[in-house]
């Protein structure tokens, strides 16, 4: 059969058809040939599980893939485990792609729309797109400006601190609040060596 899905790593067995769903039962090509815990290779498989991920939809139907997933031993460190699955991702059960097409549409899009389309809880989707600003926000390292600019902004029946490179005229950060002390935590929070000095003495003028 055809292998539509475009994930190499995935063999189809079966394919069904409804007027909203695509369902896909597929297994792995290859038997994993280590332990992922010792790195042993003395592992045996005893059975299969099938398991449901959400993948991205297709002609306009939601996708699901029954994966019918190994069960493995190993030997060396008595240690169990199913096989890994490289395209998905085991904590929302759903392909690695699905969760960068949630992560991209949940940007401008309701949670619940989004949900519907692709055939998973709203929570999922919440969750993907929590993770992903988490991420973002750990990798969020701003420059600090020669004149740093603070302004408010009333947003959601609330005030919030907007900080600006005033020079550059970007937006740096939002704040969840226009208080000094979330201000002046933010600063310290984000003073490198280089620009401590200049950091700090933006605290004192908060203080």
């Amino acid at each position: 059969m055809d292998n539509v899905l475009n994930i190499p790593a995935l063999i189809i067995l079966d394919v069904k058809e409804n007027d909203i769903d695509y369902h896909f039962t597929v297994e792995t090509v290859a038997k994993p040939s280590f332990c992922p815990r010792c790195g042993g290779t003395n592992i045996v498989g005893y059975g299969r599980d099938v398991q449901l991920f959400m993948d991205t939809p297709m002609h306009g139907k939601r996708v699901g893939l029954h994966v019918k997933r190994r069960r493995l031993s190993c030997n060396d460190c008595n240690s169990t485990f199913f096989e890994p699955l490289n395209d998905m991702d085991d904590k929302h059960r759903a392909t690695r792609r699905l969760i960068g097409y949630i992560e991209n549409r949940a940007l401008y899009e309701a949670f619940t729309k989004i949900a519907g389309e692709v055939g998973v809880h709203e929570w999922t989707v919440r969750s993907i797109f929590k993770d992903y600003m988490n991420r973002k926000q750990e990798a969020y390292h701003p420059a600090t400006p020669r004149f740093l600019g603070i302004d408010e902004a009333h947003l959601f029946h609330k005030y919030r601190c907007v900080l600006a490179d005033v020079k550059e005229r970007t937006i740096i950060d939002l704040l969840p609040n226009r208080n000094a002390s979330t201000v002046a935590e933010y600063l310290r929070k984000h003073a490198t060596e280089p620009d401590q000095d200049r950091l700090y003495g933006y605290v004192a003028a908060l203080s």
